[in-house]
């Protein structure tokens, strides 16, 4: 939900996401969500960057991210898919949960 974030990747312990492979950065991403962005995602300055869908986003720039989004960090070979609880007709807009909720961030494929 808005107001909820903003949610964080990286190797801390109090990272929402936490990611474990070694090019990951302590500190390697922010999500955040807001009614007029949408849900949104920026590289904190990484050493091994952030890609969404395939492309290397630029560092300390908001990306849009879409239901369906394709995030991966670093030289990691797991992929994260966004998973937007999508509003109907006539309801409220989407929301995040945590990170294995509806509206999060999941895990897509295995770490090699």
């Amino acid at each position: 939900r808005e107001g909820d974030g903003p949610f964080t990747a990286g190797r801390t312990e109090d990272s929402t996401i936490l990611l474990e492979h070694p090019s990951c950065s302590r500190k390697h991403a922010l999500f955040e969500l807001s009614t007029v962005n949408g849900l949104s995602i920026q590289d904190l300055g990484s050493a091994h960057g952030t890609q969404v869908d395939n492309t290397l986003i630029e560092p300390h720039v908001r990306t849009r991210l879409y239901d369906l989004s394709k995030i991966s960090f670093g030289a990691s070979t797991r992929s994260y898919l966004v998973k937007l609880d999508l509003p109907t007709p006539g309801t409220r807009a989407a929301s995040v949960g945590s990170a294995d909720a509806q509206g999060s961030v999941a895990s897509a494929a295995a770490e090699a």
